[in-house]
């Protein structure tokens, strides 16, 4: 189903990619891919597309709830996905705290949950503070089309001009991890790059 949902961005949404050749000159250092989050294909594209396009492990942080999911546990698990409270307040075992140090790629949506209208929403500062823990910048990706071709309250996707563009990578300071209102600001400015490339 991953590999399907990249072949549906290619093919039937036209799928562009912007921004790609800066983002790929941090795939060395590594770093958080923090993007907005519209439809049900948002992970499984940019999970498939870092795995057969760029050839590098993105290891997404999921909601606990997704795991009780009858469609969507096996995906996740089968994804390597770190399990995380359902309010994104926190990582729930060690282990899954270890694999995020550990990995060179980390995806999150800073919004938490789908966007009901197709504009970005609230979002929290699990970016921006594992950034700041992680030493690691943080690339603003903004995914254009797929609300309209995939919204929650759709049950099957449809055609749409898709496209995914990658900003201005963001450091965060280090303080950021013991400074919650610097996180959310700093939050604030990764909601504005993912916004700035929306169409």
């Amino acid at each position: 189903m991953m590999r399907a949902s990249l072949a549906w961005f290619f093919g039937p949404c036209r799928g562009r990619i912007e921004g790609e050749d800066a983002m790929l000159r941090l795939l060395p250092k590594g770093f958080i891919l923090a993007a907005n989050h519209a439809s049900y294909l948002d992970w499984m594209v940019l999970h498939a597309l870092f795995h057969h396009r760029y050839r590098a492990s993105l290891v997404f942080v999921a909601k606990n709830a997704l795991y009780r999911h009858r469609l969507w546990a096996p995906l996740i698990t089968e994804s390597r996905s770190v399990r995380v409270a359902d309010d994104g307040a926190s990582i729930l075992d060690r282990a899954g705290f270890r694999e995020l140090r550990r990995a060179p790629l980390i995806g999150i949506f800073p919004e938490g949950t789908r966007s009901h209208d197709g504009r970005p929403g609230p979002a929290h500062s699990g970016a921006a503070s594992m950034a700041a823990r992680f030493g690691k910048p943080v690339v603003p990706a903004s995914l254009s089309g797929f609300f309209r071709t995939w919204p929650r309250h759709r049950v099957f996707p449809r055609p749409a001009s898709c496209a995914i563009t990658f900003g201005q990578a963001l450091e965060i300071p280090r303080e950021c991890r013991h400074d919650q209102a610097l996180a959310a600001e700093h939050t604030l400015e990764i909601m504005r790059r993912i916004a700035a490339n929306i169409e």
